[in-house]
């Protein structure tokens, strides 16, 4: 039997490829003969970036850079010399499990250090980027990463606002490019948003109103920051002549994905699709009888174009079944059957605490991986198709 072992990270806890091993072990230990193949994932968050540098042969690069509330930092990224490919995530210098949970305050963090990431990519001599947008802190619609490269935001009065956070939004009035990192104009030059969202900038779908609370903001906060979003959104409009408040995706990071679109003359793709097409699952997918896969948690929104609903259509069309394991789950049982999830088992023990529950990811996804497959290999199913191989 071909189990073909796919998760996204377990988020505080466990790395893909820390998932992927052990619910590895989890198999051999039920099914001793079964073949694992490992393809840990991801969706455009956190571990998008050292990936897909695997995935291309890359070798990691550090580089200073501020964190959301511009303390320095060290961060890492991806490099393919041979292809001049750089690749960047968000979370790296601007992400939310940078700041402790009393300094998460979305009026106050900018992405100023994903923007020196991107320079230090360009200065190294990469032609295409690819820049994974999830996990941030930030609501500051990508100015702050403009500002890193040259962009100047200017209020009212004409004064320089040099390094914007979500607060200052609503102050701009003007945006000059003249001092903008001349590679990033060029016409050869190709950055990448990996989204794992299709939120627009605005509304109540938007960047405020959707995601921002995670990220530390109080229902007050919500419309100044929606207000700021707006205002950005018309001074792009006058100053670079891009419409960005309804584009797909231009919600995703606080409005990192408008920024990619306003000021790197970039374009926003699907995280998930992304990994997919550079880790060739469908090819490992033609030839495996199971499919597991995995994340943290699990909801309703798991299924709205993520990752894990993106592996239980290909493997609905394969007609591959597949199983999801996760720290905790809030998907009705009609949810995962309409999607083609033979199951969904939640890992963590109902009497442990979240903080217990992290510390025992790796045990937890084991036994329930070997308890899974232990009821498993008594069905039907299993043996008919231990029967055929």
């Amino acid at each position: 039997m071909r189990i073909l072992i796919a998760p996204d990270k377990f988020k505080d806890s466990l790395t893909a490829m820390e998932a992927a091993k052990a619910i590895e072990k989890g198999v051999k230990s039920a099914l001793p003969d079964a073949e694992c193949i490992l393809l840990p994932l991801a969706d455009g968050g956190e571990g998008t970036a050292a990936l897909l540098t695997s995935l291309c042969g890359g070798i990691s690069l550090t580089t200073m850079a501020n964190n959301p509330l511009q303390n320095p930092i060290r961060c890492t990224w991806g490099y393919v010399k041979n292809e001049q490919q750089g690749f960047i995530e968000l979370a790296e210098a601007s992400g939310l499990q940078l700041l402790p949970e009393h300094l998460r305050n979305p009026l106050n963090t900018s992405t100023y250090g994903t923007g020196q990431l991107v320079k230090a990519a360009v200065d190294k001599g990469a032609k295409t980027l690819i820049i994974g947008l999830g996990g941030s802190a930030t609501n500051d619609g990508g100015t702050g990463m403009a500002a890193a490269l040259g962009y100047r935001f200017f209020d009212k009065n004409g004064k320089l606002i040099k390094v914007p956070a979500g607060r200052d939004l609503i102050n701009i009035r003007n945006i000059d490019t003249a001092k903008v990192h001349p590679d990033l104009l060029k016409h050869d030059f190709l950055i990448k948003g990996a989204c794992d969202v299709t939120n627009p900038l605005l509304g109540p779908e938007g960047a405020a109103y959707t995601f921002a609370r995670q990220k530390g903001a109080t229902e007050k906060m919500l419309p100044v920051l929606e207000e700021g979003m707006e205002n950005l959104a018309l001074v792009i409009e006058k100053g670079l002549g891009m419409k960005v408040a309804e584009r797909e995706g231009s919600g995703a990071a606080g409005g990192a994905g408008a920024g990619v679109l306003a000021f790197l003359q970039g374009k926003l793709c699907s995280g998930a699709e992304l990994i997919l097409d550079y880790s060739k699952f469908r090819e490992q997918l033609k030839h495996a009888d199971f499919l597991i896969t995995g994340e943290g948690k699990m909801d309703a929104t798991s299924l709205q174009g993520k990752l894990i609903g993106k592996l239980c259509s290909l493997g609905s069309s394969a007609n591959v079944p597949v199983a999801a394991f996760c720290g905790s789950s809030e998907l009705p049982a009609e949810y995962y059957i309409n999607n083609n999830l033979k199951a969904v088992i939640p890992v963590s023990l109902k009497e442990c605490n979240l903080r217990e529950a992290l510390l025992n990811a790796h045990n937890n996804l084991v036994t329930a991986t070997r308890s899974f497959f232990n009821e498993y290999k008594q069905t039907f199913e299993y043996r008919q198709k231990k029967d055929c191989s």
